[in-house]
């Protein structure tokens, strides 16, 4: 899967060296950042960021991301005096190179990795390939659909599973104003051998522009996987996050 992964990504590459002679660069940073903290009979803190950086050279574009969230709770029984707390970290980190050959028709090759040791599994890297296409483009909205292929592994505490899946995404965004935006995201992986270990995510987000730099976001994400485990398992995540982003 390596070899295909790479043979993809330097064929891309090469084809994408063709606009080298007039090339336009440019450059493009999205930060966000928030935090909550509760005390009384149950304290917490969460702290949450993400990044995402671009740089576009005419038909091609590497993208770099990545989220990191810390959170903590604890809560004492007035009975019995014990002190219960709980730890969660959830983190993931990607890079991707995409290839416009239209305005609208595109390619992509990405690696990422992820995890999340409270919804079962300790690190999972995802190698991804697939092509995109704009149906819908101009100044108001957008739409954008891609279909790929996803090769992933997963280390579950001990245990290292494979697994192969059909990727497939939509994304829609919309501009009400210059200062207000909306966009909303989804996707769905079949896993190509076990029709019932199914993935699906997705996630709706508001932007308030507070000025050129700064902007208020607040975002739902959800995420579920079909995956047949114990009785107790919650097979539904879900984060509401208000971030403050510094975008440029």
């Amino acid at each position: 899967m390596k070899l295909v992964f790479w043979v993809a990504l330097t064929f891309i590459s090469a084809t994408s060296g063709r606009a080298l002679a007039e090339e336009t660069k440019s450059w493009a940073h999205e930060s966000e950042a928030s935090a909550v903290t509760v005390s009384g009979n149950t304290s917490s803190e969460t702290y949450a960021g993400k990044q995402k950086t671009s740089y576009k050279i005419d038909a091609s574009e590497l993208t770099a991301t990545g989220m990191y969230l810390q959170g903590k709770s604890s809560q004492k029984n007035a009975s019995t005096g014990v002190t219960t707390s709980i730890d969660s970290r959830i983190w993931n980190a990607g890079l991707r190179y995409d290839f416009n050959f239209l305005d609208n028709v595109g390619a992509f090759v990405g690696q990422s990795a992820e995890s999340d040791e409270n919804g079962g599994y300790t690190q999972r890297d995802n190698s991804d390939i697939g092509a995109k296409y704009l149906p819908i483009k101009d100044e108001t909205k957008s739409l954008q659909t891609e279909l790929g292929y996803r090769y992933t592994k997963t280390n579950g505490g001990g245990a290292v599973a494979y697994s192969n899946f059909l990727r497939i995404y939509l994304e829609f965004n919309y501009n009400w104003s210059k200062d207000v935006s909306f966009k909303v995201w989804g996707e769905h992986l079949p896993n190509l051998k076990d029709s019932d270990k199914y993935l699906s995510n997705g996630e709706a987000s508001m932007s308030v522009a507070l000025s050129n730099l700064f902007s208020i976001k607040s975002a739902y994400l959800l995420r579920y996987h079909n995956f047949a485990s114990s009785v107790d398992d919650k097979r539904t995540d879900v984060t509401f996050t208000t971030a403050l982003v510094a975008k440029f």
